[in-house]
């Protein structure tokens, strides 16, 4: 399971201008952060998900997160968030590097 927790945007505030994205694997959507961080290009991340892998976006307080679903757009494959209460665990809201 992938924790999403920074951003890379390449353009405007879109989705699909994510260019890449920092995370870190766990064994489940509670299990502590290993401190090691990965990277990967938007379309790697798609193809993760896409795939049938479990990536979630947390906040930065860590105390929300929200699924991540592939999206097969007019010009480019992305992903977003699933729907939520929360707005603190949207992508778009995530810290950029």
């Amino acid at each position: 399971m992938r924790h999403v927790v920074a951003i890379h945007l390449e353009g405007t505030e879109h989705l699909e201008h994510i260019a890449s994205l920092q995370w870190y694997e766990t064994a489940g959507p509670h299990a502590p952060d290993t401190g090691q961080r990965m990277q990967s290009t938007r379309q790697q991340m798609y193809n993760f998900v896409h795939g049938g892998g479990e990536a979630y976006a947390l906040n930065q307080a860590k105390t929300h997160y929200a699924m991540l679903e592939s999206v097969n757009g007019p010009r480019v494959q992305y992903i977003k968030t699933v729907p939520d209460q929360y707005k603190s665990d949207n992508l778009l809201a995530l810290p950029r590097y």
